[in-house]
C-alpha cells in the first residue's frame, strides 16, 4: 500500500462518484507521477527500459451504434464525421487492432469482458476473433464495473472468458490479469479481491492524470502471489485532462527511460477506430507514442511476458 492513501478515513472522503481516488484530491501529498523512481530490472536483449500496449475492450461497434453515433455528429454539424461514422464497417474487432499493433510491430494485451456491465454494454467476442489473435497477443479480463472489490465475482468472469477461449482455440487457456472497467480501486481492498485469482492486476493509476500513482514504473507484489502492472497512461486522460497530449506523453517517455522502468499505455479499441467522431486523432497519437518508444529502445511485450521478467529477477535476488 501507499504511504500517501494509508489512511481509510481520508480516502472516504476523496472518491469521485466512480469510487476511485484522483490525482486532484492527492496532489499535495502524492508523489510526482511524471518523475518514476530508478527500476532495477533487466530488461531482455539489454534494453534500456521497456513498454507495454494494451486495449481495454469496452463495446463493439455495429449498426446500431454507428447510426447513434451518426446523428449525434449530425446534430453537431459534424457532417464529415458523420458520413464517415455511417459509411465505416467494423474496425474495432479485435482482429482488425491486432493487425494495426502488427503493422507498428508490437505485441499487445486485450482486456475483454465476459459480462455485461455499467456503461459499456455487453458483447460476444467472436470466436474466429479469439482464435486469431490468441497465438500473438494476450487476452486478460476486464472486470465488470460492480466487480473491483467481488472475489466470487472476479472468479466467475475469468472462468467464463477462460471458457469463451476454451471454446475459440480447443485448447485451455489461462486468464493471468485483470483490469477493471473505468479503472475502479480501493486500496487494499481490490488487490486482496484479486489475490489467489489472478497472477496480475493493471488498474493502480490515475483517472484524471497521467503517470505513476505510487511513483513506481515497474511491477510489484501487492499482496502474496499478486502483482500489479501499474497503468501509466491512458488515451483518455492523455487527450482530455492533458489538453498538450504529446508534450506530457514525450516527457513521461523521456522520464521512464531514463529510470530504466515500464511504460505501460492503454488504448481504448475505439480510439484506434479512424471513423469515429467522439477520438480523432486517437490512432495518430498511438501510433506516434510507439514509434517514439521503439526510437528510443524500449522492449515491447505482453502484460503477462513482462511480469515473467519481473518476478524470475525478484526470485533471483
Amino acid at each position: 500500500m501507499q504511504p500517501h492513501e494509508e489512511n481509510e478515513g481520508w480516502r472516504e472522503i476523496k472518491e469521485d462518484a466512480h469510487g476511485r481516488v484522483t490525482y486532484d484530491t492527492m496532489r499535495d501529498i502524492a508523489p510526482d507521477p511524471m518523475a518514476p523512481a530508478q527500476c532495477f530490472i533487466e530488461w531482455p536483449h539489454g534494453s534500456p527500459f521497456a513498454a507495454w500496449s494494451s486495449h481495454d475492450v469496452d463495446n463493439f461497434y455495429n449498426a446500431r451504434k454507428r447510426v447513434k453515433e451518426t446523428i449525434a455528429n449530425a446534430t453537431k454539424l459534424r457532417i464529415p464525421q458523420a458520413v464517415k461514422t455511417l459509411a465505416g464497417s467494423d474496425p474495432s474487432t479485435l482482429a482488425k487492432i491486432a493487425d494495426i499493433d502488427e503493422s507498428l510491430g508490437i505485441p499487445s494485451t486485450f482486456f475483454l469482458l465476459s459480462v455485461p456491465t455499467f456503461n459499456g454494454g455487453g458483447y460476444t467476442v467472436p470466436l474466429t476473433d479469439l482464435a486469431i489473435v490468441q497465438p500473438h497477443f494476450e487476452i486478460a479480463l476486464h472486470a465488470s464495473y460492480e466487480a473491483h472489490m467481488n472475489t466470487a465475482k472476479l472468479a466467475q468472469e475469468k472462468a467464463l472468458l477462460e471458457d469463451r477461449m476454451k471454446q475459440a482455440t480447443g485448447t485451455n487457456y489461462a486468464v493471468r490479469g485483470v483490469r477493471h472497467h473505468y479503472l475502479r480501486f480501493k486500496l487494499p481492498y481490490t488487490w486482496r479481491a484479486q489475490s489467489g485469482i489472478f497472477d496480475y492486476d493493471s488498474s493502480f493509476g490515475w483517472p484524471d492524470q497521467i503517470g505513476y500513482r505510487g511513483g513506481r514504473a515497474e511491477p510489484f507484489e501487492a499482496e502474496a502471489g499478486l502483482w500489479e502492472i501499474p497503468i501509466a497512461c491512458m488515451d483518455v486522460t492523455l487527450l482530455y485532462h492533458q489538453r498538450e497530449g504529446w508534450d506530457y506523453a514525450k516527457r513521461l517517455i523521456d522520464a521512464v527511460a531514463e529510470a530504466g522502468g515500464l511504460f505501460t499505455y492503454l488504448w481504448h479499441n475505439e480510439s484506434l477506430v479512424p471513423y469515429s467522431g467522439r477520438r480523432p486523432g486517437y490512432y495518430e497519437m498511438y501510433a506516434k507514442i510507439t514509434q517514439y518508444l521503439q526510437a528510443k529502445g524500449a522492449w515491447f511485450a505482453t502484460g503477462a511476458a513482462i511480469l515473467d521478467v519481473a518476478k524470475a529477477q525478484t526470485t533471483r535476488s
